[in-house]
């Protein structure tokens, strides 16, 4: 198991930090960060007030405008790296509600779990989420696993993490796949109450398309869609912005030094892609430089650009494996290749293993094809509403 070492390649890493900033403080986001912030959450009130109406532009939005909300607030939030106001981080860490995440159910997995123990399957949690989908070569296999679960639970991630992880945690219940002991906590000083009041913005979304199907403002197939489709396309971003980043064969070999230099660990079982892109950052929570967000979870990702080549360097000079990827659509591939290997090898889809030439959208219709089927189906059942 990785533990925290020290090392020559650790040091040059805090000597990167200590050019770029002149303290701590300066690890917290930009101004351009927080317009993007103002500018996301305006779009998202526009959208959910849209969707409460029903109205069809604005719920066809909606979730993508939940995660433009999300991507520069909450993951930054969670390290503690949008501003030296504990205040502030935990108040942005509500943006993932009410169609991503439930921020409660998520800290205690994601940074003691997930950051400590990364790509270890006894210790990582985030590897157990989509079973009976095996995400780890270490996993146990499920005899009813397939590579189409993961597919198919992916649409489902965000309902999980924002209604049943919740729902389970008050009832001390695991899953029925996970083991005994993997019931996601709540921090040990979050009162009850606080927890309780964040369950209403998602009580609120569940309940209130059914309303409007009982008052007759609309029908039953649209308020059915109104209660779904957000919840679909969160999904499905969720589980391609996530999964990408670890579940890789390169991401789960063996470290290339020492088993307990956890920094060389932290990059080595992650993966990055788009690198050098000003924009993708923005749209994907900085999960495109994974690696680098694992070494330094402290800094703010709007940050991690202007910082990479010279990262690259070091990684380079240390011998540390940089797992790399053209762009989210040739990761998304590479991340169906794993968990079909390790689930039903079999079933594996041809454009996993065999992707088209690059330079075309063929290459891309995959990843559009998992984000669009829902939209799809919901533009295809208006003419019924």
């Amino acid at each position: 198991m990785a533990t925290v070492a020290e090392s020559d390649f650790k040091h040059d890493l805090k000597a990167l930090l200590h050019r770029h900033f002149a303290s701590p403080a300066d690890y917290k986001a930009t101004p351009e960060h927080w317009v993007r912030i103002g500018g996301a959450f305006v779009l998202w009130l526009v959208c959910l007030v849209g969707w409460v109406q029903a109205s069809i532009p604005a719920t066809l939005v909606l979730p993508f405008a939940q995660w433009l909300l999300f991507s520069p607030t909450v993951h930054e939030a969670s390290h503690s790296t949008l501003s030296t106001n504990p205040a502030v981080n935990k108040a942005a860490a509500l943006c993932g509600l009410p169609f991503i995440y439930n921020p409660y159910i998520w800290w205690p997995q994601h940074i003691l779990s997930h950051h400590q123990f990364t790509n270890d399957d006894a210790l990582d949690v985030d590897l157990h989420h989509l079973r009976p989908s095996r995400l780890h070569p270490g996993c146990e296999t499920d005899a009813t696993a397939s590579g189409f679960n993961f597919i198919f639970k992916g649409y489902f991630s965000t309902l999980g993490m924002a209604v049943l992880w919740p729902l389970r945690n008050l009832q001390q219940k695991s899953t029925g796949r996970w083991y005994a002991n993997l019931i996601t906590p709540t921090p040990a000083a979050l009162e009850p109450t606080e927890f309780l009041f964040s369950l209403l913005p998602v009580g609120f979304v569940l309940v209130w398309p059914w309303l409007l199907v009982l008052s007759g403002q609309v029908n039953a197939l649209e308020g059915f869609l109104l209660w779904l489709y957000p919840w679909a396309v969160t999904g499905a971003i969720w589980t391609v912005m996530t999964q990408v980043s670890h579940v890789q064969e390169d991401c789960q070999q063996p470290p290339t030094g020492a088993p307990d230099d956890y920094f060389r660990w932290q990059v080595e079982s992650a993966v990055d892609y788009s690198i050098g892109s000003e924009l993708v950052p923005k749209l994907t929570a900085t999960l495109n430089l994974q690696s680098m967000h694992h070494v330094m979870p402290s800094v703010c990702g709007c940050h991690f650009a202007s910082l990479y080549e010279e990262y690259a360097q070091i990684c380079e000079r240390h011998g540390v494996r940089l797992n790399t990827r053209k762009d989210l659509s040739d990761a998304w591939r590479t991340t169906i290749a794993r968990v079909f290997e390790l689930s039903s090898p079999e079933l594996t889809p041809l454009w996993a293993v065999q992707p088209p030439p690059p330079g075309g959208l063929a290459e891309h219709v995959p990843l559009i094809a998992y984000i669009g089927t829902p939209v799809g189906a919901f533009l295809l059942a208006t003419p019924l509403f």
